[in-house]
C-alpha cells in the first residue's frame, strides 16, 4: 500500500465475484486508477473450515475468483513476488499456493476499450 498509496486511497473499488464451494469464505476486490491495478483476495472465517486446513492450497479447490476482462493482466504478487496472468476464472488453489491470501499489482493495466 505504501508503494501505491494513491491507488489504494483514490482508486476505484471493484468487488470481484467468487464462485465455488468456499465462495462465502473469501473476500476479493480490485482497485483501479488510470493504468494501475491491484487485486486483493483473502480467505476468511477459518474457524468454519472444520478439519480442512486453510493454509493448504487444495482446501480451495473448485473455488475461483472472477476477473473481468478490463482487469485482466499479468501482475506480480506483492508478497511472494510470483508473476501471475489473471483473466477470467482464476482458481484459488493457484492463488493460495503459499498462503490463503494474495495481493497482485501491475503497471500498466490493459487499455480500456
Amino acid at each position: 500500500r505504501r508503494d501505491r498509496a494513491s491507488l489504494f486511497a483514490r482508486g476505484a473499488y471493484v468487488p470481484l465475484a467468487v464462485d465455488g464451494p468456499r465462495r462465502d469464505q473469501v473476500v476479493a476486490f480490485a482497485r483501479r486508477m488510470e493504468d494501475h491495478v491491484s487485486l486483493t483476495v483473502t480467505g476468511r472465517f477459518f474457524a468454519s473450515f472444520g478439519d480442512a486446513d486453510p493454509w493448504r492450497a487444495d482446501t480451495w479447490s473448485g473455488t475461483v475468483v472472477e476477473v473481468p476482462g478490463e482487469l485482466s493482466a499479468t501482475l506480480h504478487d506483492a508478497v511472494t513476488g510470483a508473476v501471475r496472468t489473471v483473466r477470467g476464472s482464476v482458481p484459488l488453489a493457484d492463488l493460495f499456493e503459499s498462503m490463503p491470501f494474495a495481493v497482485l499489482v501491475g503497471d500498466p493495466a490493459p487499455a480500456r476499450a
